[in-house]
């Protein structure tokens, strides 16, 4: 547990000394009220995040992938151990990590987001337009590992099963649908701890 805690530190430090090099930035929030998208949507209410571009967003989202691995890994050894103690500053920074992957779904998967995210503020109408299949194809390896963690919340799993499912259907990547599969079978039946 102590490997796997020095190594959270190391990822943690990482993290802050890229801010610079690496920024993105909050540009708005669609909230369910602002918009007729309701239905196999969910994955696009949320603070929307953008990036300088798509390999950026990607190297952000693979280290929060990696992070909350090895999170989950020390929240189920703690467990283990009965140290409850230890758990929830673990378990908040696992919250905040699927909150940014969250929050760069529209920056991966649709196209102008920024004038999407300005119409839906304004209440002007707007379309939910398919971004670069790029966005999708570089997205599906986080979603499907966060998705299947045993710390993410079940809500957050819909929500990454749905932009798979905007992946498989609307950019026509069918690797998102195999993926699809393993996930509705594997996470269905592992309950979220927290």
């Amino acid at each position: 547990m102590q490997t796997a805690s020095n190594l959270d530190n190391e990822l943690a430090n990482w993290a802050t000394t890229q801010l610079h090099r690496w920024q993105y930035r909050t540009i708005g929030k669609f909230d369910p009220l602002m918009t007729d998208f309701k239905e196999n949507h969910f994955w696009l209410f949320g603070r929307v995040d953008v990036y300088a571009d798509l390999y950026i967003s990607t190297i952000w989202n693979t280290y929060r992938k990696v992070r909350l691995m090895i999170i989950d890994a020390i929240i189920d050894c703690a467990s283990k151990l009965n140290l409850r103690n230890f758990l929830q500053p673990q378990i908040s920074t696992a919250q905040d990590l699927v909150d940014d992957i969250a929050a760069s779904l529209c920056f991966h998967l649709c196209a102008d987001v920024p004038n999407m995210v300005q119409n839906a503020e304004s209440g002007a109408p707007f379309r939910l337009t398919p971004g670069k299949s790029l966005g999708g194809l570089l997205l599906m390896q986080p979603l499907f590992k966060v998705s299947g963690l045993s710390i993410t919340k079940v809500q957050q799993r819909r929500i990454m099963r749905e932009a798979l499912v905007w992946i498989a259907d609307q950019m026509g990547i069918g690797q998102a649908q195999l993926l699809l599969k393993v996930c509705f079978h594997t996470t269905e039946q592992k309950p979220c701890k927290y």
